[in-house]
């Protein structure tokens, strides 16, 4: 499986396990997605910056709570693993 695909399943089944979140989130995941598709990696600081600022002022931690974030973090760390 190409390195697109596997994150593009590993976010849509992060969303399919988490059926409550808000459209804020969702557009943060696919924001996700598309940075991890095109940089092929991520650092926990990228997500405190531009272009997920564009969604709240603080990036993750204006649309997640600490324990979502540290899903967040271990499902992309499972991703570029």
């Amino acid at each position: 499986m190409s390195f697109p695909d596997t994150v593009s399943r590993s976010i849509d089944q992060f969303i399919a396990e988490h059926p409550t979140l808000s459209s804020h989130q969702l557009q943060f995941l696919g924001l996700l997605r598309d940075f991890l598709i095109e940089r092929g990696g991520i650092e926990k600081r990228d997500l405190i910056q531009a272009p997920f600022t564009v969604l709240h002022p603080s990036g993750i931690r204006g649309i997640f709570s600490p324990a979502e974030i540290s899903e967040i973090l271990a499902l992309t760390e499972r991703i570029v693993a």
